[in-house]
């Protein structure tokens, strides 16, 4: 749990240096198996949530066996919370003006996530002009402006 405790101090940091009165965000530990207790301590079921303790739990559940795979996981989470929650894109790339996409460095436009070992430290990975790493994650330094937090556009029915 302390990787990922970690991992959302890292992912907070770029928030707050990239949104204007960015939310508070936090682990919500929602089941723990107490079952393995003193044996293992990563056995339960956790999200990122908002001040308010609301959360998305349709995306997948936190995970941290590694530093990089806790900061993986927990950059996709808030994405997810940002997203779904509070309705907006986060971050934005400043050059492309498109939302970004937590990657490791150096992938392919096509990249797909099929799970196993994150190789390195993440990125924010934008897809403009054919697809570039944005900044590391915990490196994020946006302009903070109303553009680097945009409203998700309401779905159809």
């Amino acid at each position: 749990m302390g990787r990922l405790r970690a991992a959302m101090d890292v992912v907070q940091a770029d928030l707050d240096r990239s949104v204007v009165d960015a939310p508070r965000l936090q682990m919500l530990v929602i089941e723990r198996d107490e079952s393995w207790a003193g044996i293992d301590d990563d056995h339960f079921t956790a999200y990122v949530a908002g001040p308010n303790g609301a959360y998305w739990a349709s995306g997948s559940s936190l995970w941290g066996p590694t530093a990089d795979a806790a900061l993986y996981s927990v950059a996709e989470g808030a994405q997810d919370y940002l997203a779904e929650v509070e309705r907006t894109v986060w971050p934005i790339c400043p050059r492309h003006a498109h939302g970004v996409h937590v990657r490791p460095p150096g992938t392919a436009p096509d990249w797909i996530y099929e799970g196993g070992e994150i190789p390195s430290a993440p990125v924010w990975w934008c897809r403009g002009s054919g697809g570039h790493d944005l900044a590391v994650i915990g490196e994020l330094d946006a302009p903070r402006s109303s553009r680097s937090r945009t409203p998700v556009k309401p779905r159809r029915s």
